[in-house]
C-alpha cells in the first residue's frame, strides 16, 4: 500500500522513498540489492508500548511531536522529539526503551505564547 514511490540511484546504492499509512519512509539498498537501512518519519502514534511507557514515565504530561525510526542490520533506534511546557527534548532511544542521548532546548514558541496571555 505504498504511495508516491520514487527510486534514486546513488553511489551508495539505491534509495526508495514512499508514503505508507501517512508516514514518509526511505530505504537504502546496496548495489547488490541487499537491505542497508531504512528511515520512517512519523508522529509517534505507532511507537512500541515499551517506548511510549518510557516517555510517559520520564516526560509526564508531554507531547511527542515527531519520530524518526532508523532500522539497520544492527537493530532499531528512535530519535524522538518531545514538547513539555517550555522545553523541547531530542531523545535517542534503543528498541528496548533505553535512552542513549537526551538534548534539552527552550521552546521559544511556548515562551512567546505565554507572554501574550
Amino acid at each position: 500500500n505504498a504511495e508516491n514511490v520514487k527510486w534514486n540511484d546513488d553511489k551508495a546504492g539505491y534509495f526508495v522513498s514512499f508514503y505508507q499509512n501517512g508516514n514518509f519512509e526511505k530505504v537504502l539498498y546496496n548495489k547488490e540489492g541487499d537491505f542497508v537501512s531504512s528511515w520512517k518519519y512519523s508522529d509517534g502514534k505507532e511507537l512500541p508500548t515499551n517506548i511510549i511507557m518510557t516517555i510517559n514515565k520520564k516526560y509526564s504530561e508531554s507531547k511527542i511531536i515527531g519520530v524518526t525510526e532508523l532500522t539497520t542490520q544492527n537493530g532499531i533506534n528512535y530519535e524522538i522529539k518531545i514538547s513539555k511546557g517550555t522545553k523541547l527534548y531530542a531523545v535517542s532511544m534503543l528498541a528496548d526503551g533505553t535512552i542513549t542521548k537526551e538534548e534539552k532546548y527552550t521552546n521559544q514558541d511556548a515562551n512567546s505564547a505565554a507572554a501574550e496571555r
